[in-house]
């Protein structure tokens, strides 16, 4: 396959074919009635939802559409006051924050127009194991020292600062994780209308409580970058298989599923090593699974590690097999996995998926026929039925099995702990972050052009691990995180 045929099959499976370039100006349409757009847009969104969420039927969930009502409401009440770019994006913003799932967004292919000014007091706070702590700062000695805690500003608390300030506009406040990437944003203003100024802070430091008046004052974009990617810049993970002293090391830094990748060959390998690894394994006093920066992908590579860990019949048989899958069997979805498995032989994905996805469509496509609103996936098609597959281990691990985490872990990567959690790993390092039960995205192209909505499309039941519920670790790891030689020498302490 030519490069550019390869890249006509990602297109027609993403839904791309036949859309224009980028449309330079879209935002800056000086004529543009930015009320009727929010009003318009937020409809759109909110129909697609309607058409494809399986929250819209889920019985177990019965205030979801009555939430995204009043946010859709909260939404008109913002186009009132709508007057440029910037008072749309963060009416639209707030509104797919409502849903507080990672799963549910709303993006542009156009790049977004520039920010003119931003401003800040002259330091940034962050989230730190539960703290929002002053850790940039200019030199200025009237500003609150580095390692000061906010209490409050203008009379309310910190935690409720952050809530309604950032929270409401980013979704998921719930997540440590999430506190921890956007909490900067308290104290950096940008662009969104629906804010206005704080005046005086109160912190608490090592002389006890002091209040700080604020000072807000114009910030460089290249400043602001710079500290804003010190707050909140992951760990960038790798894959390395290496013992260290009496302990395996298996880092893991995402399970991304598309062909071609390093992901798939990379895992394999580790698989093939686990079993040819046995006698020295079996000697071992224990293995750690690296799973930070890993942000997701696709649950089948957890799966295959396990086998060869754990063992087999280890994985068929553990609790876990009680959840099952609905899918919403929407129009739009059958639509995208028809076009998706067009092209799905050629892009390179293996015969056991694509006999996976086969079925599944077959099946939305039966119980769309039937006027289903929720069609559930048979265990069988994932081989979740308790038969062993053709891999097995040849022996289980018998040591101690950690698992290594910080805030970035998602999606996937969730279930990996999940399952080797179930199977006895120990959760070590930091809180991950955490999921709703409704997955599997689908692209929705909405009418304004550079828009377009990502949303779930089927639903877990009885996964042991709740809505948006992150994993905790039984140890925390309060060193820097990406510190690998730190970290693995504090395991081998515990």
């Amino acid at each position: 396959m030519t490069a550019k045929q390869w890249a006509a099959a990602l297109m027609v499976v993403s839904g791309l074919s036949g859309m224009a370039t980028a449309q330079a100006g879209w935002w800056s349409g000086g004529e543009r009635d930015w009320k009727q757009q929010l009003r318009g847009d937020g409809k759109e969104l909110y129909d697609a939802i309607t058409r494809v969420h399986p929250g819209i039927y889920d019985e177990r969930n019965p205030e979801f559409v009555s939430r995204m009502n009043a946010a859709l409401a909260v939404l008109n009440q913002r186009s009132d006051s709508a007057t440029d770019f910037w008072s749309y994006y963060w009416a639209m913003s707030e509104f797919v924050a409502s849903f507080n799932d990672g799963h549910l967004s709303y993006s542009y292919d156009d790049k977004l127009p520039a920010i003119k000014q931003r401003f800040w007091p002259g330091f940034l706070t962050a989230e730190r194991l539960g703290k929002q702590v002053v850790l940039s700062r200019a030199d200025d000695a009237t500003l609150p020292a580095t390692g000061d805690v906010l209490v409050s500003c203008d009379g309310t608390d910190a935690a409720t600062l952050l809530n309604d300030r950032v929270g409401r506009f980013y979704g998921r406040w719930s997540l440590q994780s999430q506190r921890f990437r956007q909490s900067y944003r308290l104290f950096l203003k940008t662009s969104n209308p629906y804010i206005s100024d704080l005046k005086s802070c109160v912190f608490e430091g090592s002389g006890g409580q002091k209040t700080v008046t604020l000072n807000w004052r114009e910030i460089s974009e290249a400043d602001a970058q710079q500290r804003v990617q010190a707050l909140t810049s992951p760990y960038r993970g790798q894959f390395e298989y290496a013992y260290s002293g009496n302990m395996l090391r298996i880092a893991l830094r995402d399970f991304d599923p598309t062909p071609g990748k390093e992901t798939a060959k990379t895992i394999d390998q580790y698989v093939e090593k686990l079993a040819a690894d046995q006698a020295r394994l079996q000697t071992t006093d224990a293995i750690v699974l690296d799973l930070r920066g890993n942000g997701g992908g696709s649950s089948h590579y957890s799966r295959l590690l396990a086998r060869a860990i754990w063992g087999e019949h280890a994985v068929a048989y553990q609790p876990s097999k009680k959840a099952y899958v609905e899918w919403r069997p929407s129009e739009e979805k059958i639509k995208i996995m028809d076009k998706y498995m067009m092209f799905a032989g050629l892009m390179g994905y293996d015969k056991e998926t694509v006999t996976y996805w086969k079925a599944v469509l077959q099946g939305l496509k039966d119980a769309r026929a039937q006027g289903l609103t929720l069609w559930r996936e048979p265990a069988v098609l994932r081989g979740e039925d308790g038969a062993p597959s053709s891999y097995v281990a040849p022996a289980p691990y018998k040591g101690k099995v950690y698992v290594l985490t910080d805030q970035t872990c998602a999606s996937a990567c969730l279930d990996a702990v999940d399952l080797w959690k179930a199977l006895g790993g120990i959760q070590v390092g930091r809180e991950t972050s955490g999921d709703t039960v409704y997955m599997d995205i689908s692209e929705i192209s909405m009418s304004s052009y550079p828009a377009k909505a990502y949303l779930p499309t089927k639903v877990y039941r009885d996964r042991p691990r709740g809505n948006n519920e992150p994993h905790t670790p039984s140890k925390v790891f309060e060193g820097d995180i990406s510190d690998t030689a730190a970290v693995m020498a504090w395991i081998r302490g515990l």
